[in-house]
């Protein structure tokens, strides 16, 4: 044991999770053994993928369930993956499950990617502005200052700021350019590991794109309904299907709110059930306080989970549409106003001095 561990790899990539994952359902739906067929599947994957594929496939062989071998802490896949395979196993539709969670992760690296090429053309632009503005301070300004001084233009200490800032150009020039590339090293690393899909909005390296925890939040309550309907429909008792699908949508208000839920059920207190469990999606609250029997809530716990898929879906184009707009006019805007103001200093001062003439 301790020498397989020693193999595993460090965490695995978002893109490398919805590959994986995709591969175990595309297995399970085809009814194929599952040991033989990750072993065949890890000579064709490279690099970490390959090494986490023929780990499961070892392990599998040795009598040991999927749920037994994800259930270990040294295997580099995040609790949320190992709570979707059990629900999985529980509702005996692991495909639909391993689906349900494939579509939010498959979400939200595709708007990783579109933030990516957002900030590529913005940041283009503030680098070479930033570079013309060391062209501008170390040569042009202590031309323009000596233009003008010449002239007995006066008024013209702005300039002679800029033209002392610029002496320092070589050292304060490539400082800019070279921050921007770092911090695009560090977040293409953090933004791509596959613990931001348990983290709120996915993770700090995403959070602050607007729309970006609205459509994560979406997306794990489509998760925890849609799982919730897939246990339920195989008769898992009400309050186990709650804990299982708050486990599997990674989110910890739900999980939380699941679990006092999932007590008030077991005490048999089910008269009203929304006023404590405020960390429940609110649709599904709704539907809780109602009429639970299967054939009326199944299709409505269906409708709940579309209707989370939507609204993530729309944040998602949201960010894809609108963020380079907004980068590029707020980079932009920030370029133009900055030059402005720069050239006005010594264009002020030349009128001036001509209307004191």
């Amino acid at each position: 044991m301790s020498e397989l561990r020693s193999k595993q790899p460090s965490d695995i990539s978002l893109d490398e999770l919805i590959a994986i994952n995709n591969e175990i359902a595309a297995i399970t739906r085809a009814g194929v053994p599952l040991e033989p067929a990750l072993a065949a599947l890890a000579g064709d994957m490279p690099g970490k993928l390959g090494r986490v594929t023929a780990m499961l496939a070892e392990r599998c062989s040795r009598g040991e369930s999927l749920c037994e071998v994800l259930a270990d802490k040294s295997v580099n896949l995040p609790p949320i993956y190992r709570a979707v395979v059990i629900a999985g196993v529980k509702s005996r539709r692991l495909p639909a499950a391993l689906q349900s969670l494939s579509e939010a992760v498959h979400r939200l690296a595709e708007t990783r990617r579109s933030i990516a090429v957002a900030t590529i053309y913005p940041l283009i632009l503030m680098t070479t502005a930033w570079l013309l503005l060391a062209l501008f301070t170390s040569t042009i300004a202590p031309a323009l200052l000596e233009g003008l001084d010449d002239l007995g233009v006066g008024g013209t200490a702005g300039l002679g700021w800029l033209a002392t800032f610029g002496e320092w150009a070589m050292y304060w020039g490539p400082a800019l350019p070279i921050a921007i590339l770092l911090a695009a090293a560090v977040w293409r690393y953090r933004s791509r590991r596959v613990g931001n899909i348990q983290r709120r909005g996915g993770g700090r390296a995403l959070a602050w794109v607007p729309w970006m925890k609205e459509m994560w939040g979406c997306s794990q309550k489509a998760t925890f309904a849609e799982i919730f309907g897939l246990l339920v429909e195989s008769n898992v008792p009400m309050d186990e299907a709650l804990l299982l699908a708050a486990d599997a949508c990674g989110d910890n208000n739900i999980r939380e709110s699941a679990a006092q839920l999932a007590a008030r059920f077991r005490d048999g207190r089910t008269s009203d059930v929304s006023g404590d469990c405020c960390g429940l999606p609110p649709l599904f609250r709704w539907l809780m306080s109602g009429n639970r029997e299967r054939n009326v809530m199944l299709p409505a716990v269906r409708q709940v989970a579309e209707t989370y898929r939507s609204r993530a879906m729309h944040r998602a184009t949201m960010v894809r549409t609108f963020l380079p707009v907004v980068m590029t006019v707020f980079v932009g805007g920030s370029v133009v106003l900055i030059y402005t103001l720069l050239l006005w200093m010594p264009y002020t001062a030349i009128l001036k001095s001509i209307t004191e003439l």
